[in-house]
């Protein structure tokens, strides 16, 4: 009997352990996503463009936000800049060379929080073939659960320059130079992930 006890006692006080919230897996959501970025043009005008084609996993822990990760995959050859002939351009060795280099990538080493809803995502970014350690920012809301069905989504958004020549784009053409197409690149990136089922 007393063994029994000590069993339910046991068994009892296991249950009372807090048990730790799980990081959950969220899925880029392209429908209500978008990934653009703007270049300067003659330097005398920016021209804009967007990446049609990209998927994303943000593995989210809620409570520690510093052990999330967050994963995400560009298709070189979808970029879109309302013009075939300059989206031809950018597809060609000249710049992306997308037969070569199929993809851009991101992915965290560290998720540093902030202040609220705001963090520091530091990762590897790879474009045509290069790799770089880069750390940007973000703000990441959520999760809530906000079509009332039990499935939580994230909001997302970063906005940050890089440098186009670090990474071979466009970097033997016109010897380089900026005063067609400029060096630094302005990405935006914002949408939302949901819950996995």
């Amino acid at each position: 009997m007393k063994k029994f006890m000590m069993t339910v006692l046991l068994g009892a006080a296991l249950s009372a352990q807090p048990i730790l919230a799980q990081p959950k897996t969220y899925q880029v959501d392209g429908t209500h996503s978008r990934v653009g970025f703007s270049v300067t043009h003659l330097q005398l005008s920016e021209v804009e463009g967007r990446f049609g084609e990209y998927e994303g996993t943000i593995k989210w822990d809620a409570e520690k936000p510093a052990k999330s990760k967050i994963e995400f995959t560009v298709k070189a050859d979808s970029v879109d800049t309302d013009n075939d002939r300059r989206d031809g351009h950018l597809k060609s060795p000249d710049f992306f060379d997308t037969a070569k280099y199929p993809t851009l990538t991101f992915e965290t080493t560290s998720v540093e929080p902030l202040s609220g809803d705001k963090y520091a995502l530091t990762g590897d970014l790879t474009m045509h073939g290069v790799t770089k350690r880069v750390t940007l920012p973000a703000t990441i809301r959520g999760p809530v659960d906000a079509m009332g069905n039990g499935k939580m989504s994230l909001g997302f958004s970063t906005s940050f320059k890089v440098n186009r020549i670090d990474y071979g784009v466009g970097a033997g053409w016109k010897g380089g130079s900026d005063k067609v197409v400029g060096h630094d690149v302005f990405v935006s990136i914002k949408g939302e992930a949901h819950q996995s089922q």
